[in-house]
């Protein structure tokens, strides 16, 4: 794997922030827990700026440049239960890590989980008030909020897990959310001069290159084909289920791991629930079905929707509504250019979202338009930017 690309995302952020405070910082961020209920995905902000996917880890990176990963001190050798990088792997150091050192005191079993002892973050919490007594400000993509009081009905990362309704990116962000919150009691008052750069990171998400690119061009080539595969079983008397577990099965036939967020599909009267999550119906003779989903390729997923008639043909009525949505997507692609706006109500004229609406008064459906046009993508599914 070439950590370039990363590394120098890396540097550009630094460069960024040194010009806000040049009397240097440390930013910390927090890869996330892993969950007994999915794929591990690490953190959004932690894997755009280390390019590492590794569960428990916590990076400090002083703007001097200087990278250290702290790992979690297992009480069984990890690599018995678990693919994992250990403290000795040459990955850390090709990934731009000039040190590597133990969180804290040793955690029980293979996976660091969330609320944890105290102990088991030590290190990292000493280095912080270290850092700040020199003056270093401390720098996070992560918040500081109520979020963590969960760790006091349930853990991440063991049975019982708290968990999100979503994907694998929500419950990464969650956990980051717990963690910086139990660092936050640890640290008292050290914590509340803690500064969010994730409008900064940000900046440079928005932006994607090559590698990003073709990342989600491949996601969006994927969820094309289970597109094209559900087409072909969609008929009177199959299950909604049935339709997704041939989308899924699409994914990672073709090399998806996970979906960028649960599948929808939905037949009929369920159509008109924007984020509809059964699966349980029985598609019936001239009904639509709406299918929502998205592959997720490198981290990238994809969002597209079709919308299909169960008979294998549209009715009248189906084909112009049908025709009046497709006749609002093509002028919408026609501007969408730079200096163009996704939504934007303070200039109509350059929002596409604005202009969408009055293309969809034209056929008098502007109030069946609850939603937004479109948004942006990227690692997260609704990515960066409005």
């Amino acid at each position: 794997m070439d950590f370039n690309l990363f590394k120098d995302r890396c540097s550009r952020l630094i460069d960024d922030l040194l010009k806000k405070y040049p009397n240097g910082g440390s930013i910390l961020i927090f890869s996330g827990v892993e969950s007994e209920r999915s794929l591990f995905r690490v953190n959004n902000y932690f894997y755009y700026l280390t390019g590492i996917q590794e569960p428990g880890v916590v990076a400090l990176i002083d703007l001097n440049k200087n990278v250290t990963a702290y790992l979690p001190n297992y009480s069984v050798k990890r690599s018995d239960w678990a693919e994992c990088l250990e403290a000795q792997d040459e990955l850390w150091k090709d990934a731009g890590f000039s040190t590597i050192k133990i969180l804290g005191e040793k955690v029980p079993g293979f996976s660091f989980s969330l609320p944890c002892d105290e102990k088991s973050i030590c290190n990292i919490v000493h280095d912080i008030e270290v850092a700040h007594k020199s003056g270093q400000k401390i720098l996070t993509t992560g918040t500081l909020g109520t979020t963590g009081t969960l760790g006091t009905t349930g853990t991440l990362g063991t049975p019982g897990t708290v968990e999100t309704s979503g994907t694998a990116a929500n419950f990464s962000e969650l956990s980051e959310s717990v963690f910086m919150f139990q660092l936050s009691k640890q640290l008292g008052n050290i914590s509340r001069e803690f500064v969010d750069i994730s409008p900064e990171v940000d900046r440079l998400r928005r932006k994607k290159d090559q590698v990003e690119i073709e990342a989600m061009s491949r996601a969006i080539e994927i969820t094309n084909k289970a597109h094209t595969a559900a087409a072909k079983i969609i008929s009177v008397g199959v299950l909604e289920c049935e339709v997704r577990a041939k989308i899924e099965s699409t994914f990672v036939a073709n090399g998806s791991v996970r979906v960028g967020f649960p599948s929808i599909v939905a037949s009929g009267k369920n159509g008109t629930t924007l984020h509809y999550t059964g699966s349980e119906k029985m598609l019936q003779d001239g009904e639509l079905v709406v299918v929502d989903i998205g592959a997720e390729f490198g981290l990238y997923p994809a969002d597209l929707t079709r919308t299909f008639p169960v008979s294998g043909k549209f009715t009248e009525r189906q084909l112009q509504l049908y025709n009046a949505v497709l006749s609002v997507q093509k002028v919408a692609e026609s501007l969408a250019t730079p200096g163009m706006f996704l939504k934007n109500t303070r200039e109509p004229e350059q929002s596409l979202n604005c202009i969408a609406k009055k293309e969809f008064a034209k056929h008098g459906l502007e109030k069946y338009f609850i939603h937004g046009l479109g948004h942006f993508v990227g690692l997260d599914v609704h990515d960066v930017g409005d």
